[in-house]
């Protein structure tokens, strides 16, 4: 009797404290966060709207996020993973303007239609864009509409670092110069660099405090 009365006594999860939740919570992959506990119950769904939760987004979850790489093909689509569009679409009703750091995987391969949505995003606070190779093996940077930077550009004026591991190109650098003025801190590692490209740059952002070349090819 005394076992089941002290039972009694223990909180219940789902009427725990929406800040203790919320720590919890910071702990979990987004996917995890937004495809799961927020669909527990009410005031789980309520403590993972919680600001904190959203100030750095990691899409570290490879086990649940379909990547469409075609240089990783053992890590591709399974009935248990959801399509990288969705868990963007679902995190913009999570964070809102919220995010001030956004990492993409190494192998998330970000298609046009994933820039759309974060430009659409309206996440003025965003200060660093890590951002990984298109989608597709083909695809140049000329052929990613420079009109997704631009907007992101518009709505992100704080974005001051961003970082890549795709090529430096000429019209790469372009893109960047005209649509991130105030960038402070750029990266692209393991790939080429265009040497031209990379004067622009230098020349082109007059806040430019820190120009990361590391293992690149000229």
């Amino acid at each position: 009797m005394e076992n089941q009365e002290g039972s009694e006594n223990v909180p219940r999860w789902e009427n725990m404290n929406k800040d203790i939740l919320s720590n919890i919570f910071k702990k979990l992959d987004v996917v995890d966060v937004i495809m799961g506990a927020s669909r527990v119950c009410i005031t789980w769904f309520l403590a993972s709207h919680n600001k904190t939760i959203w100030n750095t987004i990691k899409l570290n979850d490879l086990d649940s996020i379909i990547l469409d790489n075609p240089f990783s093909p053992n890590l591709q689509a399974s009935g248990s993973r959801y399509q990288l569009r969705k868990i963007l679409t679902e995190i913009n009703k999570f964070a809102r303007t919220v995010p001030n750091s956004f990492f993409f995987n190494v192998y998330c391969s970000v298609a046009e239609e994933e820039l759309a949505i974060i430009s659409n995003g309206k996440w003025q606070n965003l200060q660093t864009l890590i951002i990984h190779p298109f989608i597709s093996m083909t695809t140049t940077v000329r052929e990613v509409s420079s009109v997704e930077f631009q907007a992101i550009g518009e709505n992100c004026r704080n974005l001051t670092t961003i970082k890549f591991t795709t090529m430096l190109s000429k019209d790469l650098a372009n893109i960047i110069v005209c649509n991130f003025p105030s960038l402070e801190r750029v990266s692209f590692r393991c790939n080429y660099a265009c040497i031209e490209a990379s004067i622009s740059l230098i020349i082109g952002l007059p806040n430019l405090k820190i120009f990361n070349l590391s293992h690149c090819i000229f």
